[in-house]
């Protein structure tokens, strides 16, 4: 197995050419999401207001589940407010973000993350003004579980290459 730099290196490598190659792009963001143990990468820009969603691209992730969160669900999203405060390039999780426990028992965790399998997420801001902010995500599995400071530091040293490419 290749050693973990040189993955990092091979996602940096093709975040770049995804510029103009959108297949290296996407197996970037991948691959980014396969370094962590997660599933799912997907970059969203919203408002920050409203919490309306103004685009997004996903890979490996249900449409249909992704509609639901952006219709009936990023409004009641608790990590967003927590989040705002965040510099952009700066990995977080639940963990990072919210009192320990107040994730779990939240109706957005209970009624739609936990019951699509997602219920844990590592992201970071790549801009934010606002009237606009765009976002790299990652999602985990139940089985797979929270993100912890190992996955934030590998996040973190890949998320400027996401934001720049």
């Amino acid at each position: 197995m290749a050693s973990e730099s040189l993955v990092i290196d091979r996602i940096v490598d093709d975040l770049y050419a995804g510029a103009l190659e959108p297949t290296a792009w996407e197996r970037g963001l991948k691959s980014i999401a396969r370094l962590i143990g997660g599933q799912g990468p997907f970059l969203l820009s919203f408002n920050p207001t409203t919490a309306a969603v103004l685009r997004d691209q996903l890979y490996d992730y249900d449409p249909a589940v992704f509609r639901d969160f952006r219709e009936l669900w990023s409004a009641k999203d608790i990590r967003l407010p927590a989040a705002l405060s965040v510099p952009v390039d700066t990995a977080m999780t639940e963990r990072t973000l919210l009192p320990h426990g107040e994730w779990e028992r939240c109706e957005a965790f209970n009624e739609f993350f936990k019951i699509n399998d997602a219920p844990w997420l590592i992201t970071a801001w790549l801009h934010k003004s606002p009237e606009k902010v765009a976002l790299f995500s990652v999602q985990a599995t139940r089985s797979r579980g929270p993100f912890g400071d190992r996955d934030i530091a590998r996040v973190a040293r890949l998320v400027p290459h996401v934001r720049r490419a």
